[in-house]
């Protein structure tokens, strides 16, 4: 029984520790998606004979990377802290 238990403990520590990870590689693998793909639309365009519309749409993807490298860190929810908790300041004794 003890060793269910902690079998399964273990199977949840594993997937708590390994989720954000997974998350944050699905992440860059869809933003790589992306740009791949605004990179083929601009070429295109520039094969068409669009290359001022080719250089705004890759001007404005690549801006965007840059805004979102910058304050990706400094935008994400910061955890919730513990309130800080005060120090009870001395009451002298109550005489009777």
């Amino acid at each position: 029984m003890a060793e269910n238990e902690q079998a399964h403990r273990h199977a949840i520590e594993r997937i708590e520790t390994g989720e954000p990870f997974r998350l944050a590689r699905r992440g860059q693998m869809l933003a790589l998606s992306v740009v791949v793909l605004i990179l083929v639309f601009a070429s295109f365009l520039a094969i068409i004979g669009h290359p001022y519309l080719a250089a705004t749409v890759v001007g404005i993807d690549l801006l965007g990377l840059v805004i979102v490298f910058i304050t990706g860190q400094s935008t994400r929810p910061a955890e919730p802290s513990e309130p800080a908790v005060e120090p009870e300041a001395e009451q002298p004794p109550q005489g009777t």
